[in-house]
């Protein structure tokens, strides 16, 4: 059976599923209305792992994380994508946990928060305050982490185009597999049950 862990945001919470203190987005008794979401077996990456047979060793999903270090309220690196890997990485988390395959699905609220775009070139202090160096450094990391495993980077509808293009390309650059979703049903700019099945069918589509 795959071992596999997902590095999210709100769009992978669910209640009783992530790590203690991180912000949930999905819960059983929804706090949004319109979301229907009120059971895990109802998320994308649940009808995945049971369709396909993966287990989810960690789902590392945090409400609201950004994976650059410039968030809604400015400086959010303790919740971004890139600090929550490179905490893994110096517990030797990979090693120890055999994962062989992982769900990277962000992005979405580096473009709603209007974080700075950079360039993926961009070095030195502070570059990780802004996307498309933060993008690079994370998967670059991630696949130094997992050299054998395998990298599936899942592209949200309606964000910017040059942060799409930029998880793209720089996904396809550490041979990853890119899925790029179309046409999902969200309330509140969030997948409900049917939104959330569209992302489980497309994500089989294109890694099977």
């Amino acid at each position: 059976m795959k071992r596999a862990m997902i590095f999210g945001d709100s769009y992978s919470t669910f209640e009783g599923y992530i790590p203690d203190g991180y912000a949930i987005y999905y819960t059983k008794i929804p706090q949004i209305e319109g979301i229907d979401v009120d059971d895990a077996s109802q998320c994308w990456w649940h009808l995945l792992t049971e369709d396909l047979g993966f287990e989810i060793v960690k789902n590392d999903s945090w409400s609201g994380s950004t994976v650059c270090f410039t968030g809604y309220e400015g400086d959010c690196t303790h919740s971004s994508f890139v600090t929550r890997l490179k905490r893994y990485i110096a517990d030797g988390y990979f090693e120890k946990s055999g994962i062989d395959t992982v769900f990277v699905f962000g992005g979405t609220n580096d473009s709603w928060a209007d974080a700075p775009i950079g360039d993926v070139d961009d070095v030195g202090e502070g570059a990780l305050f802004s996307v498309k160096p933060a993008i690079r450094c994370f998967l670059c990391e991630l696949r130094a982490a997992i050299p054998e495993g395998r990298i599936i980077v899942i592209l949200n509808t309606e964000i910017k185009e040059e942060i799409t293009e930029c998880l793209a390309s720089e996904g396809e650059a550490v041979r990853a597999t890119v899925v790029r979703l179309s046409n999902i049903q969200k309330v509140s700019g969030h997948p409900d049950r049917v939104g959330m099945r569209q992302i489980y069918e497309q994500v089989k589509a294109a890694i099977t």
